[in-house]
């Protein structure tokens, strides 16, 4: 990776001072590309996507957010209308077949990531359609590990399609290579970034960025892009410093050979959704249980695709509590720091 000078990009965010080096040269290279998973955990591919689907997927979003006002209608271009991000009803992007998913769900990204890894993937269902309005630092996405979020198997990998162009200049996506070899991180929730949820507005959980001891990397991505990286490595978006609505895609994928574990891997994100949605109704007081608890119950209803019934949900509470106490009384043994 060269090193280079980039644009500031504010002091809650990473500052990135190194360009991602593309690595198609390595596909079909078993020995190097397993070398640069250990070393990096992350990969640039370029030109390995099918260009006309790229546009329609943008196109196809462009449109639909042109439809809720967010973009300037007449122009193929998401150019942001000025309106807030709160405007946008993020789960009607994915009514009526969506050409972004299609996408992610080509034979042209199932080839290049199974030229990465030598052998058969399985790409979940579940495809994210993500998007920034300029200059929107409250809603950016902080740095996280997809590790923290998708249990509970993290031996999986994620993947990063930008829909239209970004200069390094305007904010893309940065990646802390080789991170994924410190382990999970403490994500604390941060009063400083907010995200919206079903029409209601939170606070996230992320890694505060001076505690990631590795250089953090980004480029000059191109619409169509494909960045793959290990759920370990830290990453972040960073404030969106152009005219448009940026768009991008992401999702995650594991080797065929493991079992299938993740929700994420069979349902939908609306399916997903709703049954997330009807787990926390039936959770008593939902609300006052302790986040990672309440995030563990709901990982396992939508797992073991357990029946959405209020017996087996408080069932599964009473097992997630008695593990969770087992676990603080194993951290408070004498000797444990």
């Amino acid at each position: 990776m060269g090193r280079i000078i980039l644009h500031r990009m504010g002091p809650r965010f990473p500052q990135p001072t190194k360009l991602i080096q593309p690595s198609n040269e390595l596909m079909g290279d078993a020995v190097a590309c397993r070398s640069a998973w250990n070393s990096d955990g992350c990969l640039l591919l370029r030109d390995v996507l099918d260009p006309q689907m790229v546009v329609a997927a943008r196109v196809d979003l462009t449109r639909r957010l042109q439809r809720q006002g967010v973009a300037v209608r007449g122009v193929d271009a998401p150019m942001w209308s000025g309106a807030p991000v709160s405007t946008i009803d993020a789960f009607a992007l994915y009514d009526d077949d969506p050409l972004f998913v299609r996408l992610a769900h080509s034979e042209e990204l199932r080839r290049a990531l199974e030229a990465l890894h030598g052998e058969a993937v399985h790409i979940y269902e579940s495809v994210q359609i993500r998007f920034a309005v300029p200059n929107d630092e409250r809603h950016t996405i902080p740095t996280h590990q997809d590790a923290r979020y998708i249990n509970p198997d993290t031996a999986f990998f994620a993947y990063w399609i930008p829909l239209v162009d970004i200069p390094v200049g305007e904010g893309g996506l940065a990646v802390a290579p080789g991170s994924h070899r410190d382990g999970l991180h403490d994500h604390p929730v941060s009063h400083d970034y907010y995200s919206f949820y079903m029409g209601e507005e939170r606070p996230q959980r992320c890694i505060p960025v001076d505690t990631i001891e590795h250089d953090w990397a980004t480029v000059d991505f191109h619409a169509g892009d494909l960045l793959v990286f290990d759920s370990l490595v830290a990453h972040s978006a960073l404030p969106n410093r152009s005219s448009l609505v940026r768009l991008s895609i992401d999702g995650r994928y594991q080797l065929a050979r493991r079992p299938l574990v993740n929700w994420q891997a069979r349902l939908s994100v609306r399916e997903g959704t709703r049954r997330r949605e009807r787990v926390l109704e039936l959770l008593p007081e939902a609300d006052l249980l302790d986040a990672d608890v309440r995030e563990a119950v709901i990982a396992r209803m939508l797992a073991e695709e357990l029946p959405l019934d209020e017996q087996v949900v408080a069932q599964v509470l009473a097992s997630e509590h008695s593990a969770s106490a087992r676990a603080a009384t194993r951290d408070n043994r004498p000797g444990n720091g």
